[in-house]
């Protein structure tokens, strides 16, 4: 039995690192409900094309680079093409997710549509069917090179040996145009959190906080009870309250004694409920306590609006500070692919002639995108973090027990 190479081990290891990676994102996804948003049904989408990838493309890749290509020209087609449209999928996911990350941040108002479920579907649809029209295309004009490579027993399958014309076209739909959008996408997107991070701060350094400042605020009707009481509650015809009542601030003309005979002759009921409410609104106690209540209503009201500002303040810096982390996680994730693809981009674009070992290191390097993105999320995305934790703390209750 042949001894496995390390180079040939290493190859094994990415490939396991891809498929186990991206069933763990694949799995916490979908069994944890705090995941399922816009954003995530993006990430989803590419793990499945990740996992793909992992487990259709790369397997036969090691035996190509370990053993040669033993399944003939036909399957060297199918496997190539397959390769293109698994990889452009995966990058035109990362390109997807850019951009609703740049309408979140950049067009708030609009945002709201691009996230319904109708629009991330239909943008799910076209990241896989764009890329599949491209492989399909990239299949029917294939040259004939596979068929005299196999005649003349060369057993090599690998996607540099296309045409010029048909790699510039590949690689340009592929990489560099989506690269560069994306590009564009992730600068926009830390322009706009920054900027909007730095007129938050002036404003609450320069105005919006200033009413936390304030000086106490003093009515003055609360320090006279008595005043405050006439400008409220005091009728507005003197003359309607009876005549015997106690008014020590504002006394009243005595009436004359036939036209009080006549009051109680004409109205006893009368008499008696405005006597009644006569007594009990210049009743000093009361005067008080509807002073009081006027007072602590004020009071109350300003201390409301100041607790709805400061409330409204908080929730505006934990929805900026969540964008910025998801922000961040996704120009993270474009600079590792950025990183990973372009290696191998200019080796597929420009058809340089470099040693095998440097050829084999550039290609894979693009495959280890694919495990390196569950990674990323796993390091740098605090919700996927907390998803990982659940998973690994339950599976070690369920051993203990």
């Amino acid at each position: 039995m042949e001894q496995i190479s390390i180079p040939t081990l290493g190859l094994i290891s990415v490939n396991c690192a891809v498929v186990i990676g991206n069933l763990l994102v694949l799995y916490v996804i979908l069994t944890c409900k705090t995941l399922h948003t816009t954003t995530n049904r993006l990430v989803l989408s590419l793990t499945i094309a990740d996992l793909l990838l992992g487990m259709f493309i790369l397997p036969f890749a090691i035996i190509q680079d370990s053993a040669g290509w033993p399944f003939g020209s036909i399957a060297c087609k199918i496997w190539i093409n397959a390769d293109i449209f698994l990889s452009t999928a995966s990058i035109y996911h990362l390109l997807a997710i850019s951009f609703d990350r740049y309408m979140a941040v950049r067009q708030p108002i609009k945002y709201p549509i691009i996230s319904s479920t109708k629009v991330v579907r239909f943008m799910i649809l076209l990241v896989w069917l764009f890329p599949f029209l491209l492989a399909s295309g990239m299949f029917t004009f294939v040259n004939a090179d596979f068929e005299k490579k196999e005649q003349s027993n060369q057993t090599e399958c690998k996607p540099t040996t296309l045409d010029d014309g048909l790699r510039w076209m590949s690689g340009s739909i592929s990489f560099i145009i989506p690269g560069i959008v994306m590009i564009i996408l992730n600068i926009q997107i830390f322009r706009t959190v920054v900027e909007t991070s730095r007129s938050m701060t002036i404003k609450s350094k320069n105005g919006s906080l200033r009413v936390h400042r304030k000086q106490p605020i003093i009515i003055k009707e609360s320090i006279d009870p008595t005043l405050s009481l006439n400008k409220l509650v005091r009728p507005k015809k003197i003359d309607d309250l009876p005549h015997n009542l106690p008014q020590p601030d504002h006394p009243q003309p005595e009436k004359d004694p036939k036209d009080k005979e006549k009051e109680s002759q004409t109205d006893p009921e009368k008499s008696d409920k405005v006597l009644k409410k006569s007594s009990t609104i210049d009743s000093p106690t009361l005067r008080h306590l509807i002073s009081h209540t006027v007072v602590f209503g004020v009071l109350e009201a300003k201390k409301t609006n100041i607790i709805n500002h400061i409330t409204q303040k908080r929730m505006a810096r934990r929805s900026m500070r969540t964008e910025m982390r998801v922000a961040r996680t996704t120009g993270i994730v474009v600079a590792a692919f950025i990183f990973c693809w372009t290696p191998f981009a200019i080796l597929y674009v420009s058809d340089i002639q470099v040693p095998g070992i440097i050829f084999t290191i550039f290609f894979w390097l693009g495959y280890a995108n694919s495990a390196v993105n569950p990674l990323l999320y796993a390091i740098f995305s605090r919700d996927f973090r907390i998803a990982f934790k659940r998973l690994f703390a339950s599976k070690n209750k369920a051993t203990n027990f």
